[in-house]
């Protein structure tokens, strides 16, 4: 079964590979747990014999045939090697505040879809979502999920990573450290978000309410570019579509994994 003939794809974070293997012949069959069960014979609607296309999340892809269905487990034996990317360079990161239910989940997606590698979580000023740290997990959890979905949907061999909250000056803090990185924040008083040279980049995306005073003071003291995106004022999902557009524009759109 030829790789370009196969739509759906399921990703396997405990695939036994890495961007090094070549091929599966001495590979043990991959046994998944029963909610991607679920996934393969209630929502696809798959067979045993069947085909579909498994990637790690960390740049290796392969066929897969279904070699047993039940309700509760299935039984993958790999096939053809079909992609083995290195991870992306530069590498592109997100760092964007807490948002309220389906807007996370957007912008999460989105983000995924666009290429970034890594989505750092942040609690600012204005925050406008407090969470318990049990109710976290949880969301941590299901933003996993929506990432791995938007994995599977966009081909991407590379699962990105999402890091739990911190605070902005954290991270900001951070960025100083590296000399060698790029970091632009979004803000309506910014100058045009254009011409960004194709170097490890992170983009700075706030709340619902905006960045306070003193946080855009500290982004401007730790070097932070500070840019816009336009003149209407943009939703925070609408922003990381966006930047991470624009971005990915003025580095010529290079391949994403």
């Amino acid at each position: 079964m030829r790789a370009a003939s196969l739509k759906h794809r399921l990703c396997v974070p405990a695939l036994p590979v890495d961007a090094s293997t070549t091929d599966a012949k001495d590979l043990p069959p991959v046994t998944l747990a029963r909610e991607q069960t679920h996934y393969l014979a209630n929502v696809l609607r798959l067979r045993a014999g069947q085909n579909i296309l498994v990637f790690n999340g960390r740049g290796v892809e392969f066929t897969a045939q279904i070699a047993q269905l039940d309700r509760r487990t299935t039984t993958l034996e790999l096939g053809e090697l079909t992609h083995r990317h290195p991870a992306n360079s530069p590498r592109l990161t997100l760092g964007v505040a807490l948002l309220k239910n389906q807007a996370m989940d957007f912008a999460l997606q989105k983000a995924t879809e666009l290429g970034v590698d890594t989505i750092r979580l942040l609690t600012t000023d204005r925050t406008n979502s407090s969470l318990s740290t049990e109710r976290l997990n949880k969301r941590m959890t299901h933003w996993d999920s929506v990432i791995k979905a938007a994995c599977e949907q966009s081909g991407r061999c590379w699962l990105p990573t999402l890091e739990a909250p911190i605070k902005l000056t954290s991270l900001l803090a951070e960025l100083t450290e590296d000399s060698t990185e790029s970091a632009i924040l979004l803000a309506p008083d910014g100058s045009s978000l254009e011409g960004f040279p194709q170097q490890d980049t992170t983009v700075l995306i706030g709340p619902e309410g905006g960045w306070s005073e003193s946080e855009l003071d500290s982004a401007q003291q730790c070097g932070v570019h500070t840019r816009k995106l336009g003149t209407t004022i943009l939703r925070a999902e609408t922003a990381c579509i966006s930047a991470l557009s624009s971005v990915q524009q003025s580095w010529h759109w290079p391949s994403r994994h």
